[in-house]
């Protein structure tokens, strides 16, 4: 959340949203006719509410997007440790043949 207030939503109100690349929620309140059109011209969504719990859910709903994306594992290469060695102060180190690996890693095991 960037910015609460009262009163109609108003062009000061577009220009904020706009460069934080943000929405507008309205709960009982209208746009003036000068923001309608800035939002329009800015590409600045406006979503107004009269009913508090469809406001609540549907913001509930946008964070529980953002905080759970989606994770795709992209297999790029195998690679084989043939041996693992201990040094002192370094930790754990490993002997890997790429043999079996596919040109990208390959490449970084040259």
């Amino acid at each position: 959340m960037l910015h609460k207030a009262v009163g109609e939503i108003s062009e000061s109100d577009v220009t904020l949203a706009a460069a934080s690349d943000a929405i507008i929620i309205g709960f009982q309140v209208r746009p003036s006719q000068a923001a309608r059109r800035e939002a329009e011209r800015e590409g600045v969504q406006i979503r107004l509410y009269s009913v508090i719990y469809q406001a609540i859910e549907e913001v509930k709903d946008a964070m529980e997007g953002m905080l759970a994306p989606e994770i795709k594992e992209e297999v790029i290469g195998t690679a084989e440790v043939l041996q693992t060695y201990k040094i002192s102060k370094v930790g754990t180190v490993a002997d890997v043949s790429c043999a079996r690996a596919n040109s990208s890693v390959r490449a970084r095991c040259a």
